[in-house]
This record gives structure tokens, sequence and C-alpha cells, in this order.
């Protein structure tokens, strides 16, 4: 979400504004979202975004990365992390995590 850096938001705030100025539909075929993991946040904003019908994430893996203009920030939230909470959710990734 634009201009949401340096704060963390509500999840299911964040969710509501989503839901308000996109139709669901929308998610299922144009959206994808990009989360960190400040203060442990990306994995519940993943999993919100996964019950509004977004299924596209930017990741990366490790969790490397971040933002050099941001001070205090974390990596980006790890590939690895979102398709688990994919495969928990029963949404195929194509990914196999045994490998």
């Amino acid at each position: 979400m634009p201009g949401r850096h340096g704060r963390i938001g509500n999840t299911r705030n964040d969710q509501g504004i989503f839901g308000y100025n996109h139709p669901s539909d929308w998610w299922e075929t144009t959206g994808f979202l990009h989360f960190h993991e400040t203060r442990q946040g990306g994995q519940a904003n993943i999993q919100a975004a996964l019950e509004m019908g977004v299924r596209e994430f930017d990741s990366s893996i490790g969790g490397l990365g971040g933002s050099p203009f941001i001070v205090n920030t974390t990596g980006n939230i790890a590939t690895e992390d979102i398709v688990k909470i994919m495969d928990e959710a029963g949404i195929s990734t194509g990914i196999d995590r045994l490998v």
C-alpha cells in the first residue's frame, strides 16, 4: 500500500481499505502485493490478502532485501514463508517444499 512505509497498518483495517478500492475478482486477475516482515506483520498480511483472493506476492528467498531509503526496516517477506502459508491454506503453488 503506497505511503505505508515507516508504520505498521492494522491488517484488518488495510483489508477493508483494499476491499473497498477493488472488486473481489480484481485480485484474482490483476493484483499482487509486496510486504516486509517489519514487526512480524508480513505473514499476517499474507493471510489476510489470501482471504481477499490475492494469489500473487512479491517476495525474496530467505527474506533478503528491504529498502535502503527507510531506516530500521527489515527484509522482504521470505518466499518460503509465503509458500508454507499457501500450502497450509490448501492453495497450490507448484513448489515442492521438501526439495
